[in-house]
């Protein structure tokens, strides 16, 4: 007969989100990524809850890499998303500065 005393039992998680989601657009405003990610953020605020909001990275330059960077080093744990075009992938190969 096994013993019950050495498993673990299922634990519970939170529902998600339990905390602000900070939704990473490292483009300008008034662009069509930014329109897509306000549009994005609107609609889960309305079916989620109030736990959604967009930052915007595009003071700096080239800021689709920095942006992606910045959620790629981030917490590994959904609170911190990227909203972004193709373009991230290809801006690496020209740049010389391998360090963003």
């Amino acid at each position: 007969m096994r013993s019950l005393q050495g498993r673990r039992r299922p634990q519970r998680h939170k529902p998600y989100p339990s905390r602000t989601v900070s939704i990473v657009v490292p483009f300008p405003p008034g662009g069509s990524v930014d329109g897509v990610a306000r549009i994005l953020v609107q609609k889960l605020n309305e079916t989620v809850g109030q736990h959604f909001t967009s930052s915007k990275i595009a003071r700096v330059v080239p800021p689709a890499i920095v942006g992606a960077n910045a959620v790629a080093k981030s917490l590994p744990d959904g609170y911190t998303l990227l909203v972004s075009a193709s373009v991230h992938v290809i801006n690496p190969f020209p740049l010389q500065d391998r360090s963003l």
